[in-house]
């Protein structure tokens, strides 16, 4: 996957696989953002939030750039400050980073 990959919509029109990537992970950012202040006392906002996104070990590098990418447009779009994205740490299990 790369973000020239193209995906087939059930109508036939194809559409950008970044472009659908990126959607569903803002429809995921809009989702949280609007449970969790339904669930709470207050408006959370995205500042409460530290945002991560997982993707498995056994993924090739050009993948994980990929949902990189999907990340970084929705950043932009959200004003989220595009720079906090950058190259994933693998940290121990039970190990907490500030």
């Amino acid at each position: 996957m790369n973000k020239e990959t193209t995906i087939k919509a059930a109508n036939g029109r194809s559409y950008s696989a970044l472009t659908v990537f990126g959607h569903a992970l803002r429809f995921f950012y809009e989702h949280a953002l609007q449970e969790l202040s339904d669930q709470s006392a207050t408006t959370i906002v995205n500042d409460d939030i530290r945002w991560v996104i997982t993707v498995p070990a056994i993924w090739k590098a050009p993948a994980k750039q990929f949902m990189r990418l999907a990340a970084y447009q929705v950043c932009c779009r959200i004003d989220y400050g595009c720079e906090r994205i950058g190259r994933a740490t693998t940290l121990p299990v039970g190990q907490i980073r500030d």
